[in-house]
């Protein structure tokens, strides 16, 4: 195959290629090329017009490469890359190209011009030509013939860097050089001397194509627009790229070229990944990232600049450097930016404050460096990290720092294993100064031997798993020994890590004095607010007893036939046992609230009932003494304890009514977003200002100097306070002297609809029972005696006794068992009414109901009256109510016997 092709370039045919063909092969050239003939200029191509036209007006054929050397470093033009290539027979081709910016500019030395010459000419005769054109090449007056020329030229065709094929203006194959023959082997393994033009472009097809359809498109374009000259790049199954250039000369005739691209492709490859790295570090770089070129003008920046200082994407562009910088930082960036333009720096780095689009400042690390070009294509690179924070730290660390100096408690910082490392100055007042400046060894240095031992086991462990710790240590400085209180803590980093431990301390002798002064005192007022407690139990208890008698006397004289004269003076002593009652009641409140005894039952239900129930109750006692009353309801559903909150608002009521003269009162209800507000008016005396948050207190009254007892010992109020804090509900007071006052309940509203109650089914009572047998126990003579009268006048049959004893004793003698236990809950010998009903219980061994009364109003006692699980009463027991759970209590009992005789 190779003789095949070889046969294209014998001899013989070689005359047959003209020598404008092959000018026209080197005017086609990427290259600036000249051909020298030993040391002289024989031909160049029209590329060397177009790139360096300054070097043709000078040249002519025959001047030595010296001369052309030393022309071509005159030029001005920028860098030049110059490659020299032996063809053989003393042919030299001299390449020229721009080269890219910053390359090392080549240049012909005297000792390159030597050597070449030596090659080239040894004998040192030089055969000169005249200048050739692109139409012919002509002949020297000297013995150079035209054929010696042609066969230069080809010798310099096999010996160029590209590949070459000519074909005439038939479109036959005439010249393939052996460079194209390296780069496309497989396009001439099946062509001869008569291969066409269309022929030689498939095979090439073929070459870097596999699809069948596709070669046969490429190759119809192909020799369509080939007559317009055509500029192709391809990559061959191999993987190699070429640029193949399809040239239509004036006289029909083709020149094709192909040159081996694959290094430039992968340096345009590599450039691309390099752009793209350079790209995504420019755009991802956590630091802000600017191009600034002269003037200032911004050109481009990244999305950290952008965020950093909360500008949009290419609204930076739009500015200049000089507008973000705070004017007080940007004389010394113009210096330090004059320097690095005079080339006395590389870099320079420098913290200034950059304007943010909401008008503050940013502090910023900036670090600026110069990429130097060719006149105006210089410009910087400012880089711009983000030190706002440090910054801010920096400036709270002198402020804390000058804070600390001022302070008037003792400040010491510690490492993490507890060594100081900065005291204040009221540390060294503490403790006295540090001697030459030096700082405690240790933390516990100037403590007792105990409180060295607390702060090695307690207060650094704690410390160093990041808890704090509060206390007072004994400090002991010369022979001084004195408690110090003291607060340690630990400080975190952003990650959660642990940076130091901090210890605020102060003398704390004065401190330590008054507080033991406030202790004492607390437990002195403790233990008379005790002594208070039993001795008004003690006092409720003693009261009630006989006033318990009274009771019972005036009940058992209403019961008989009086004068009206009579009548009216039982009303009026009943009338002040009623009072008497109502004081002692509100000191059982009192401590039934003292002893936790009144547990909410909160349930969702209608206001509106409750409010009516009040109404009913008041309108009548406000019109007994001239006023108005008011009601404003609601049909909201609250969410409260409905006994209590109706208790709370029956203490209003009867305030608003006892302290007002004329007038109205007024009970109404607001919303107020989810809650409802529960309001009492009234127009009465008023309360100062003073007065709003004392009238709550226990005993405490406005406007009864005289301390008149039907007035109330001054407990309501306490008591509506202590019921608003058991339910959780606001009170609010608002009131204006001679003008009157408004008392507020703030209820939340229930988020459930109301539950209409089941009505429990009443057991039929057993007051028509007169037979029924009702053993009381009680120690107190007056009390057993009226308590016995009235039962009996109520048709019972009474068995009495003072104690269990007695009872027991009485019963063993009486024909009939009890049916009920009516006990004392103290009674004498230490015994309790609760032990007497559960011993005659074991005795009888029937579970009798019992019903307890107790005059105690002691916490305690009404813990383990109520625990009991029987009735229970506080004396002074009003009659009615007496008789209401006597019958209530036979009536279970009678039910319970006969569900067991019916099972």
């Amino acid at each position: 195959m190779r003789n095949a092709v070889a046969k294209v370039m014998t001899a013989e045919r070689r005359p047959a290629i003209a020598p404008a063909l092959l000018a026209a092969v080197f005017d086609g050239h990427s290259d600036a090329m000249l051909l020298f003939d030993g040391d002289r200029l024989v031909s160049w191509n029209l590329r060397l017009f177009q790139l360096f036209p300054a070097l043709v007006d000078d040249l002519a054929a025959g001047d030595s490469l010296e001369i052309v050397s030393a022309r071509l470093d005159a030029l001005e033009e920028g860098d030049i890359s110059r490659h020299t290539r032996l063809l053989g027979d003393g042919l030299l081709l001299l390449s020229l190209r721009r080269s890219r910016r910053g390359a090392r500019r080549s240049r012909f030395s005297g000792a390159d011009r030597q050597h070449w010459r030596g090659i080239i000419d040894p004998a040192g005769e030089f055969d000169g030509f005249r200048r050739i054109s692109r139409g012919a090449m002509v002949h020297n007056d000297k013995d150079r013939d035209g054929e010696r020329i042609q066969r230069h030229l080809l010798d310099a065709v096999e010996y160029l860097t590209h590949g070459l094929v000519i074909f005439d203006a038939a479109g036959r194959l005439v010249l393939c050089n052996e460079r194209f023959r390296q780069f496309f082997p497989q396009v001439l393994a099946k062509q001869g001397a008569a291969t066409t033009y269309q022929e030689f472009v498939r095979s090439l097809a073929e070459g870097w194509m596999s699809d069948p359809g596709a070669i046969g498109q490429w190759v119809d374009e192909h020799v369509d627009r080939h007559r317009l000259g055509l500029t192709h790049e391809c990559q061959a199954l191999d993987g190699r790229w070429f640029l193949v250039r399809d040239l239509r000369l004036p006289d029909g005739s083709t020149v094709l070229t192909g040159t081996d691209i694959t290094g430039l492709k992968r340096r345009e490859t590599a450039l691309r990944e390099s752009e793209a790295r350079f790209r995504a570090i420019f755009q991802h770089a956590a630091v802000g990232v600017a191009v600034i070129r002269s003037g200032g003008r911004i050109v481009q920046t990244n999305p950290a600049l952008d965020s950093m200082l909360g500008y949009g994407v290419c609204e930076l562009t739009a500015m200049r450097y000089g507008d973000l910088v705070h004017p007080d930082d940007l004389e010394t960036e113009a210096r330090l930016a004059r320097r690095l333009l005079d080339g006395e720096i590389d870099c320079f780095r420098h913290e200034a404050r950059y304007l943010h689009k909401s008008g503050r400042y940013v502090w910023g690390r900036l670090t600026v460096s110069l990429v130097r070009g060719l006149g105006d294509d210089s410009f910087g690179v400012a880089m711009i990290e983000n030190i706002d924070e440090r910054k801010k730290a920096e400036t709270d660390l002198m402020t804390f720092r000058a804070v600390a100096e001022a302070a008037a408690e003792a400040i010491v910082i510690l490492s993490l294993d507890g060594t100081p490392f900065y005291v204040n100055p009221a540390y060294e007042k503490l403790f006295g100064p540090c001697g030459n400046g030096e700082l405690p060894h240790h933390y516990w240095d100037h403590y007792t031997e105990d409180a060295q031992r607390t702060i090695r086991q307690i207060v650094l462990p704690l410390l160093e798993r990041g808890q704090g710790w509060e206390g007072i240590l004994k400090a002991a400085v010369g022979r001084r020994i004195f408690p110090i209180w003291q607060r340690a803590g630990t400080v975190f980093d952003g990650m959660g890590r642990a940076q130091f431990h901090f210890v605020f301390m102060h003398d704390h002798s004065n401190q330590q004095q008054i507080r033991d002064e406030l202790c004492k005192a607390k437990e002195l007022a403790e233990q008379a607010n005790i002594a208070k407690t039993r001795f008004l139990a003690a006092a409720s208890h003693d009261l009630r007893q006989p006033l318990q008698a009274l009771s019972m006397f005036v009940a058992v004289l209403a019961s008989r036939s009086h004068s009206p004269e009579d009548a009216l003076l039982i009303q009026r002593i009943d009338d002040s046992v009623g009072a008497v009652e109502t004081l002692l009641n509100g000191l059982l409140d009192v401590s039934k609230l003292e002893a936790g005894l009144v547990v909410p039952a909160p349930a969702s239900f209608d206001i509106a009932p409750l409010l009516s129930r009040l109404a009913s109750e008041f309108q009548p006692l406000a019109a007994e003494v001239g006023l108005g009353f008011h009601l404003v309801t609601s049909h909201a559903v609250v969410r409260s304890d409905p006994a209590l909150l109706e208790r709370i608002l029956r203490n209003l009521l009867n305030n608003a009514v006892r302290y007002t003269k004329n007038g109205r009162v007024l009970l109404g209800c607001r919303r107020r977003r989810d809650t409802m507000v529960i309001e009492v008016w009234d127009t009465g005396i008023g309360i100062p200002q003073n007065q709003l948050k004392l009238i709550f207190r226990e005993f405490h009254q406005l406007g009864n100097s005289a301390r008149d007892r039907r007035q109330g010992l001054g407990l309501g109020l306490a008591i509506v306070d202590r019921l608003a804090q058991l339910l959780d509900h606001r009170i609010d007071v608002a009131s204006e002297p001679q003008r009157g006052s408004v008392f507020s309940v703030e209820v939340p509203l229930a988020k459930v609809p109301a539950i209409t109650p089941l009505q429990p089914r009443q057991a039929p009572l057993a007051s028509r029972r007169y037979d029924a047998t009702i053993l009381i126990i009680e120690d107190e003579p007056d009390v057993l005696e009226s308590t016995c009268l009235l039962l009996e006048s109520w048709g019972f049959n009474v068995l009495s006794a003072k104690d269990c004893d007695e009872a027991l004793r009485r019963m063993s003698e009486w024909p009939a068992k009890p049916d009920l236990i009516l006990a004392d809950y103290r009674l004498q010998s230490g015994t309790t009414g609760v032990q007497a009903v559960n011993l005659i219980r074991a005795r009888l061994k029937i579970a009798l109901p019992a019903i307890i009364l107790t005059g105690d109003t002691a916490p305690e006692r009404l813990r383990q009256a109520k625990a009991s699980g029987h009735g229970l009463l506080h004396k002074p027991v009003q009659p009615v109510m007496l008789h209401r759970m006597i019958d209530e209590a036979l009536s279970m009992s009678l039910s319970d016997r006969e569900r067991s005789s019916a099972g």
